[in-house]
């Protein structure tokens, strides 16, 4: 199984989704102030938290047993969809006690756009993870479908953000509406209909099949909440010290990286998740998982280094001068999220291999590591503070995961570094017709 043959449809498809996703960005900095643009991206990061705590990762462990065959599809979709339903409710519970203290924490600039985002959390919360459940229910059936589904979000998504925000000038009100509201609904819609088209559900719950995929999905779910700790966290602190003009300036220093350095990583992952998830064999999914590693890596070096002689130019050209400081945030980042993105390759590569437990372990030692660097740094430093954070928890966390992996499979030094193979396996999927 190579499995990187799927990279001719997977790759195009993310390239395409962080393209929009850039646009979206592009559009909404032209159309708002640095400081607006801060309070939303601190909403932002306010909802990925929520969001986070509300995906018990049941969903990503259905997509593990189902491949592996350790519960049936149709016996089990229900069961998940009740799982989050009770999720959902319960984190909407919680949300409604503190979302008071939360509006006065975060949003001393533009109280009142601050407020009127996180009134909206009770609305798009719900539509996120119907929309992913169903997303990743896809993924089981169909990986090409899945990535159809994820271009079709992201050309309403788009459509949207100009009609709401360019045209109609709904600033706030029209990001919030494209990028959580339209599109996921679009979503359901289309994900529904591909999975209940041609199966019929008895709407009967397994509770052998529940205790079972809840039992593993805690340990992904206890990943996820120190992975979101670890992206968020120092972010979070730092929206609290910086002004709220220097934390869109950082942001958007961090889009643009992602936008680079992420369609390999992203597809590669999921594909990992997908099809690694169908085979029992050690060895064999460890000398996958390396390939991929291997070769997402120096492609994103290599693009990054690239980027470096004309982003300055295009942060000019898409966001306009006032964003001209970005560009110098991007050179100090960019190679710090090449790591964090390629390395995510094998957190996934543990997820399917059973050995979750080992990401959690790496995870917490990031944890202490970074509540360490922004205590002392962000404080004293302010915005080269945390870029600081940024940067040492990315290297820390990327070396972890080399040194777990390397040390359970047995590898060195010289099965990271790039091979003819894999140069050849490259050439090989350019010129496949699939």
């Amino acid at each position: 199984m190579n499995i990187l043959v799927n990279l001719k449809s997977a790759v195009p498809s993310v390239i395409f989704c962080n393209i929009c996703a850039a646009l979206m960005s592009i559009i909404l900095a032209r159309s708002v102030s640095p400081s607006l643009l801060g309070t939303w991206f601190i909403f932002v990061l306010i909802f990925s938290s929520l969001e986070t705590i509300n995906k018990l990762q049941h969903d990503t462990t259905f997509v593990n047993f189902v491949g592996k065959r350790k519960v049936n599809f149709e016996d089990t979709l229900p069961s998940i969809l009740v799982i989050s339903l009770i999720s959902t409710c319960t984190v909407l519970l919680l949300f409604l006690f503190f979302e008071k203290k939360m509006i006065n924490f975060f949003f001393n600039e533009n109280f009142i756009e601050g407020n009127f985002l996180i009134n909206f959390l009770p609305l798009i919360l719900p539509l996120n993870i119907i929309f992913f459940n169903y997303l990743n229910f896809v993924l089981i059936k169909n990986i090409s479908f899945y990535y159809f589904v994820q271009n079709v979000f992201w050309c309403i998504a788009i459509l949207s953000i100009i009609t709401t925000v360019y045209f109609f000038e709904y600033n706030l009100i029209g990001a919030l509406l494209s990028y959580f509201v339209i599109p996921q609904i679009f979503g359901i819609i289309i994900c529904m209909f591909k999975i209940h088209k041609n199966t019929k559900f008895k709407f009967k719950l397994n509770l052998d099949n529940i205790k079972k995929i809840l039992s593993y999905s805690f340990h992904i779910y206890l990943f996820g909440l120190l992975t979101i700790y670890i992206l968020n966290s120092y972010r979070l602190f730092g929206s609290k010290i910086l002004i709220n003009a220097e934390f869109a300036y950082f942001s958007l220093a961090l889009i643009i990286s992602n936008f680079i350095t992420q369609p390999i990583p992203s597809a590669l992952s999921t594909i990992v998740l997908s099809k690694l998830s169908n085979t029992n064999s050690v060895n064999f999914n460890a000398g996958k998982t390396i390939q991929v590693f291997r070769i997402s890596l120096y492609i994103n070096l290599l693009v990054s280094l690239i980027t470096l002689l004309f982003i300055s130019d295009l942060v000019n050209f898409f966001y306009g001068n006032q964003y001209d400081v970005v560009f110098l945030i991007y050179i100090k980042v960019v190679f710090a999220i090449t790591l964090l993105n390629t390395s995510n390759t094998l957190a996934t590569y543990f997820i399917t291999s059973g050995e979750i437990k080992t990401n959690i372990k790496i995870n917490i030692l990031v944890c202490i590591f970074i509540t360490l660097l922004s205590l002392i740094l962000i404080p004293y430093f302010k915005i080269e503070g945390l870029i600081l954070t940024l940067v040492l928890s990315s290297i820390f966390l990327f070396f972890l995961r080399i040194i777990f992996f390397s040390k359970k499979n047995k590898f060195g030094f010289k099965d990271y570094l790039i091979t003819k193979k894999d140069i050849d396996d490259i050439f090989q999927i350019v010129k496949r017709k699939l």
